[in-house]
């Protein structure tokens, strides 16, 4: 029974590590039960200046439905366009049948300034020993608000300094699907991948003319964006922090291999940046080490790539879990 425990153990932390939506299936079902009850925690950073810890706890009712919750802290590098530091929470739940499973999460990241963003994400999979099929939705909402001093040449008003102040929310939904493949009992391939569309609001408060409001709406506009969505760089992107940054498409790969104390993983992770044409390629190697029967450690080391940029982003992480 630890085998096939640790082994859906190990990579739910490494997909939660990596900020992916990953579930993997015991062959047992007291096996996957007992996969589900842990408490973890799991540190990560990049040589960007990117850092995120957090602790997780998961609990069981009966064989048939898990909850779990999360507390943490996100740090996006503010003199690369990111949004600073961010304490975040979040809640899950799954609910388990003889063939199908569905899961639901919610996330809130806000930081000392205005920054708000809720993120809620769903799954529904229908799974066998060898194969799992699964449906993704998600939908972010996410606010921001500033006040600038706008120096600027108006039709009306001239050369001058406007003080005002400005709002913005993005939302956006995501679909996405999945597929584990089991080859044998220690080796199997995860795939995934999700389309997404957001609306963009920008809301101004200024007392001059609505064309002088427009004007000074569309460089607000992208002043905010530039704040709002820190994806633009190259290491916000990355695997630390992208739980914050807006994508147009992401596309995942996993493998995975268990051996009888141990289990490697790679994956791979192709990013598309919402409105822009930069796209971000992350591969990262992860071993969870069983120590007796019940830890679990799991170090990740990685690197993401840009098209947009020469410089590649290196990072890392350590989870440290107990099951039960």
């Amino acid at each position: 029974m630890l085998l096939t425990a640790a082994a859906a153990l190990r990579i739910s932390l490494a997909a939660s590590l990596l900020g992916l939506t990953v579930t993997a299936h015991a062959v047992e079902e007291d096996s996957y039960v007992s996969a589900m009850r842990y408490v973890s925690l799991d540190a990560s950073g990049d040589n960007g200046d990117s850092s995120q810890f957090s602790g997780t706890g998961s609990f069981t009712l009966g064989k048939y439905m898990w909850l779990q919750s999360s507390v943490g802290k996100l740090t996006d590098d503010t003199s690369n366009g990111g949004l600073g530091d961010l304490q975040n929470f979040g809640v899950g739940a799954g609910l388990r049948g003889k063939h199908v499973q569905a899961t639901f999460n919610f996330s809130h990241y806000k930081n000392d300034a205005n920054y708000k963003q809720r993120d809620i994400s769903a799954s529904f999979e229908w799974y066998n020993e060898i194969l799992t099929l699964g449906l993704d939705g998600f939908h972010r909402k996410a606010d921001d608000a500033a006040d600038y001093a706008i120096t600027d040449t108006y039709p009306i008003l001239g050369t001058t300094t406007i003080a005002t102040h400005a709002e913005q929310t993005l939302t956006g939904d995501g679909f996405g699907a999945h597929t584990n493949i089991n080859f044998t009992d220690r080796f199997n391939i995860s795939l995934g991948g999700m389309g997404y569309n957001y609306d963009n609001d920008v809301r101004v408060t200024s007392n001059v003319s609505a064309s002088s409001t427009r004007t000074i709406a569309e460089i607000l506009e992208r002043r905010i964006n530039s704040i709002l969505q820190p994806g633009i760089d190259l290491r916000s992107s990355g695997v630390v922090a992208r739980n914050v940054v807006p994508l147009d498409s992401t596309l995942n790969v996993g493998l995975n291999y268990v051996f009888d104390s141990l289990g490697l993983s790679a994956n791979y992770i192709h990013d598309k940046i919402l409105d822009s044409d930069t796209t971000n390629d992350s591969l990262s190697l992860s071993a969870s080490i069983f120590i007796g029967d019940h830890w679990i450690v799991a170090p990740t080391v990685g690197q993401t790539s840009s098209n947009n940029n020469t410089d590649d982003i290196t990072f890392g992480g350590l989870s440290l879990s107990y099951n039960w």
